[in-house]
């Protein structure tokens, strides 16, 4: 019962930073603004100067959330101080990539 008790505990945790890390990943790929390419095709164009619907902000949003909550509920539920500091350390950082990439 033990075994089955840290193995899932393991998996737990793996799912947790494998969903962190792809969270992270969403969170690159819809920062931005998405004519951005523009300015590097013809120096007379600029990016700005196309309307953004700001669907990629609000997309980065509910993925920031999502991120926070997640990291949140691992620290909870997790034993050791260590890996409540990791997830807190987590958390920061996504909502520094947030602010920065957008």
């Amino acid at each position: 019962m033990a075994r089955a008790r840290k193995a899932v505990a393991i998996a737990a945790q793996v799912l947790a930073w494998s969903g962190y890390v792809l969270g992270m990943l969403l969170l690159y790929a819809v920062a931005g603004s998405p004519y951005a390419w523009v300015d590097g095709t013809d120096p007379q164009l600029s990016s700005a100067n196309f309307q953004d619907s700001g669907n990629g902000r609000l997309v980065g949003l509910c993925v920031l959330a999502v991120l926070v909550l997640l990291q949140g509920v691992h620290a909870l539920l997790s034993r050791s101080g260590s890996v409540r500091l990791c997830c807190l350390g987590a958390m920061v950082l996504a909502c520094l990539a947030w602010y920065c990439w957008n």
